[in-house]
């Protein structure tokens, strides 16, 4: 399990603390799920809570606490190296674009099926989203599930498939209490997004070829820093690596990229 960053973090305490809150407000006959949650029928209205729960919708999640724990384990799985990847500001409008995107395509298709004209929660999309864009980065990572290792991109398209099919089941009129349709709207974003930001980064991460030498610069960075290097290199090198985990690998020069490549080549003292 990755390290959790600040934003990580505080969605997970969120996740968590409204879920109490709502299970206790169930307790005493409070509707503040339902509240927050996204229903298409009082945005076609013009309610105020229909424009609310198009965003808050992703933060509350349903009395089961399976539905929490499974999102909060792909988000805490997933999430922290989306950032890494995409830099905090733009991780930010990331998660953003994909609980809009969600409620949007679910108030839309409601138009074309009532079956969709029910009341959304959870933050699925989201960990959908990040799992998406991490198996588009790096798609032959392997995942380890209980004893087996799983390619990264072969689990993203098992668990679309699956939405895909709950999709499929909803448009022919099963009543499937899952919005499979708010999970795609998150896959597709997550997955690419990259390329759609900047296609020369995503060839190069599929290949793994770039990860590789970033996290070869990361290991001889940790064994050299106590070392006889030039006060001038660490320093260039905090600086890049800063700059990585504010602005994201896409906001790296050709200069910089040049410089952290000569230094993933230099082998360990």
């Amino acid at each position: 399990m990755p390290s959790l960053t600040p934003t990580v973090r505080n969605i997970l305490i969120l996740w968590v603390g409204l879920w109490l809150i709502s299970y206790l407000s169930w307790i005493g006959d409070l509707p503040m799920a339902e509240y927050l949650s996204f229903n298409p029928r009082a945005l076609a209205s013009g309610e105020f809570r229909g424009f609310l729960g198009m965003f808050t919708y992703g933060f509350v999640h349903e009395r089961g606490v399976f539905h929490l724990l499974f999102n909060a384990w792909m988000f805490a799985l997933f999430a922290p190296e989306a950032e890494r990847l995409l830099g905090v500001l733009r991780f930010r409008y990331f998660l953003f674009a994909a609980l809009l995107g969600g409620s949007l395509f679910h108030f839309l298709l409601g138009f074309i099926s009532p079956a969709f004209a029910t009341q959304v929660l959870g933050g699925s999309g989201m960990a959908m989203a990040v799992l998406a864009l991490n198996a588009a980065a790096m798609p032959h990572l392997s995942l380890r599930l209980l004893v087996i290792d799983v390619p990264l991109r072969t689990f993203f398209f098992v668990v679309a498939g699956i939405d895909v099919l709950q999709l499929m089941a909803t448009f022919a009129g099963k009543n499937i209490a899952v919005a499979s349709d708010v999970h795609l709207v998150g896959a597709a974003l997550g997955y690419f997004s990259l390329r759609y930001f900047r296609p020369t980064f995503v060839s190069r991460a599929r290949s793994g070829s770039l990860i590789a030498r970033l996290q070869r610069a990361f290991a001889n960075w940790m064994h050299r820093r106590n070392q006889s290097l030039s006060v001038q290199e660490e320093a260039e090198l905090d600086r890049i690596l800063s700059k990585i985990h504010t602005e994201g690998m896409p906001s790296l020069t050709a200069k910089e990229r040049r410089f952290l490549e000569r230094r993933s080549k230099r082998p360990p003292r």
